[in-house]
């Protein structure tokens, strides 16, 4: 799993906390469009493209998820996230991270090696299940 627009827009909503107008409903004005923003904000929701109209909870608007599974640099701001959870689900975190990984490597891995084998779709998983998804 990983690696689809999709599956950010689940990384987006559920763990980072991003939020989705409705179809047929206004979309807020954005006055901070984000980089992956290529064209100017649709006004309704039956626009082109609009499914893809989301916004950060600063603010923030985008017309689709960052590229979480993809790029280690957005999927480290999922893992910066989960490492501010409260101490049990941040355990929960690192335990579903290193065995994400051990799933993948076929062998148990200890931390400093974690770190080699680190990639943005183990993050986004991890998280997603901390987060009961």
């Amino acid at each position: 799993m990983g690696g689809s627009r999709e599956f950010d827009a689940l990384v987006a909503e559920k763990v980072m906390g991003w939020t989705k107008p409705r179809k047929g409903g206004q979309i807020p004005p954005c006055p901070d469009v984000g980089q992956w923003d290529y064209f100017n904000p649709p006004r309704e929701i039956e626009d082109w493209r609009s499914d893809y109209h989301w916004r950060e909870p600063n603010g923030t608007c985008w017309h689709e998820p960052k590229p979480y599974s993809a790029s280690i640099e957005a999927a480290w701001e999922v893992h910066r996230k989960a490492c501010g959870w409260l101490f049990s689900r941040r355990q929960k975190y690192l335990a579903e991270l290193t065995f994400a990984i051990r799933e993948e490597v076929g062998q148990p891995v200890v931390w400093p090696d974690l770190l080699v084998l680190l990639k943005p779709r183990h993050i986004c998983v991890a998280a997603l299940k901390t987060v009961g998804e």
